[in-house]
């Protein structure tokens, strides 16, 4: 608008301004729909933006290359952490944790065009959001405290495919790959993610948390070297089948079996080939709580015994069998993610063997032998034990 209408017609300011206020109140009013988060992210920076670019007087001058790459610095900072995350795997998990992104950059410019000094303070808010969300895919473990301190936020997993994410104020969900995501996907194709927040039941203690599905053996970094031990790709398939189903209550010992494979070795007489076809009616996919409970009814005992036989230290690199026992022990128990259902099954099933065991006179219940164990009694030829065996 020229100089010269404006002296002859005030109207068209004011009209100028109806406009930079509708605008404002129309992006208030379509974020605040969504949520007190949808206003804060994009509401209030758009009506910013919107009015400053509507309602800035019309005789703008060139500033200098000084002051504009200062103004608007954090925002290409933003941009660029956007491009980082993605970079870094990180993906939203819905359409507004999409567009929250995009809002950081737009915080950036609202707030850098603004001429309040108070205003432009506020400029690097955006970054630190964005190096916050860098940190928690960078660093999962360790950022576990700082998201407990953001209201509504929590960690989430991925029960499927061994994906790790966040969820922040209840509204934004953001999801990065676990270690072995890509060799899930190459032996089953894409998955679909099944989400679970890893809550605490103790705010003042990070160890009582959700550890069943957090110990499964997707997660582990000796997936490919536990993998390879298998006799074929179909059978490395049909072992990722039934630990990446949720609904397969035996997945948990089916994990402990393949660790407790890789940490032990084929048994004496067995080869990789052999070892598949004696187990192989045990990797199945058994959603019946019962069912469940009768095939994998000693397994953990049988493998305790050959771990604390080969008195593996907390320190070991083979600590991860005893993160799969324990497990396998929640598991049974019910307790911090175990299956309720499974647990009572198993417990009936155990008092079921117990009972029969004394019936017959042996001091030895039987729950195992469906599995090929291992040997090591000294006459065996294996190592004696180093220390005093590990308890639980």
């Amino acid at each position: 608008m020229s100089t010269f209408a404006a002296k002859d017609g005030r109207w068209q300011f004011a009209m100028r301004d109806l406009l930079a206020w509708t605008w404002c109140a129309g992006a208030i009013a379509a974020a605040a729909r969504n949520g007190l988060a949808s206003l804060a992210v994009f509401g209030i920076p758009l009506s910013i933006l919107g009015y400053q670019v509507i309602a800035r007087p019309k005789d703008w001058h060139w500033p200098g290359w000084r002051k504009t790459t200062l103004r608007f610095l954090p925002a290409f900072g933003c941009g660029v952490l956007v491009v980082v995350l993605l970079l870094a795997g990180v993906r939203p998990l819905d359409a507004a944790s999409g567009m929250a992104l995009q809002g950081g950059v737009l915080w950036s410019l609202a707030l850098g065009a603004s001429r309040r000094r108070i205003w432009r303070a506020l400029v690097p808010a955006p970054l630190v959001a964005f190096a916050y969300l860098v940190a928690c895919a960078s660093w999962p473990q360790s950022m576990e405290r700082f998201v407990r301190g953001v209201p509504g936020s929590v960690l989430l997993q991925d029960v499927r495919g061994g994906r790790n994410g966040v969820q922040l104020f209840h509204d934004f969900n953001y999801s990065w790959p676990g270690p072995n995501t890509a060799l899930i996907e190459s032996y089953l194709g894409p998955t679909g993610p099944e989400w679970e927040g890893r809550w605490y039941l103790s705010s003042g203690y990070a160890g009582q948390d959700e550890r069943v599905n957090r110990r499964s053996i997707i997660r582990e970094a000796d997936l490919p070297a536990i993998l390879a031990m298998l006799a074929s790709d179909q059978s490395r398939r049909q072992a990722l089948v039934c630990v990446t189903t949720p609904k397969n209550l035996a997945r948990v010992h089916q994990g402990l079996l393949l660790v407790a494979l890789k940490s032990f070795g084929y048994p004496e007489g067995y080869s990789a080939e052999s070892w598949w076809s004696k187990h192989e009616p045990a990797f199945r996919v058994i959603d019946d709580p019962a069912e469940a409970a009768r095939m994998v009814l000693g397994w953990r005992n049988a493998i305790q015994r050959l771990a604390e036989a080969d008195s593996h230290s907390a320190s070991s690199p083979d600590d991860v069998i005893w993160r799969q026992l324990d497990a396998a022990y929640l598991q049974e128990m019910g307790m911090w993610g175990g299956d309720d259902d499974f647990s009572e099954a198993y417990y009936l099933a155990n008092i079921s063997s117990q009972s029969r065991s004394d019936a017959d006179g042996k001091a030895e219940r039987p729950g195992h032998n469906n599995i090929a164990l291992w040997d090591r009694s000294p006459t065996a030829g294996t190592r004696a034990p180093k220390a005093p065996a590990r308890g639980r």
